[in-house]
C-alpha cells in the first residue's frame, strides 16, 4: 500500500470491503513512512493493529523514534531499549541486544521471534517446542534464517 492510500485511509476512515481503517490522532501525513506492521512519522511511531472487522493505525508508546528500527517483515520492532510486536507494544521478556526475528510466515507475517534464552510466536514465549519445531520443518529451513 503506498504512502497516499494510507494518507487517504488515515484521514477519512474509509471502509475497504468489510475492514475499517482507524487512526490515531496527529499524524504527520508529509513524512509518514510505512514499514508494513510499523509505521513512523516525524514525531512518533504507529503500529497496524488487525481485528476481525477493522484495522487499528495506534501510537507505540514508550520508543525511541531515533532508535527504532523494524525487523524486516514481521510483527517486530525494535528501538535501544525494547522489543515491540505490532500486536501488544514491548515484550517485556525480550531481551534487546539477543533478538532475531525468524523467516516463518504466519497468515503472510513473520510472526516467530528469538533471543538467547526463548523462543516467541507473536509476543508470547513457545513452550511448545514440538509444534515449533514441526513449523519450521514445514518451511524447509534447513538453518533457521534471522532477519535482523
Amino acid at each position: 500500500m503506498n504512502k497516499i492510500t494510507y494518507i487517504l485511509i488515515l484521514m477519512l476512515f474509509i471502509g475497504c470491503g468489510d475492514l475499517v481503517y482507524k487512526s490515531s490522532q496527529g499524524i504527520d501525513h508529509e513524512t509518514l513512512v510505512d514499514y508494513g506492521e510499523f509505521l513512523t512519522d516525524k514525531n512518533k511511531v504507529y503500529r497496524r493493529y488487525d481485528t476481525s472487522d477493522e484495522v487499528l493505525i495506534l501510537e507505540l508508546q514508550n520508543v525511541d523514534l531515533e532508535t527504532f528500527k523494524p525487523f524486516g517483515n514481521s510483527i517486530y520492532a525494535r528501538d535501544k531499549c525494547n522489543i515491540f510486536s505490532s500486536r501488544n507494544g514491548i515484550i517485556e521478556e525480550a531481551d534487546v541486544e539477543s533478538f532475531e526475528a525468524i523467516n516463518i510466515e504466519v497468515n503472510g507475517r513473520l510472526a516467530y521471534g528469538k533471543d538467547k534464552d526463548n523462543y516467541f510466536f507473536w509476543d508470547q514465549i513457545v513452550t511448545d517446542t514440538i509444534g515449533f519445531s514441526e513449523e519450521l520443518k514445514k518451511t524447509h529451513l534447513t538453518n533457521t534464517e534471522v532477519i535482523n
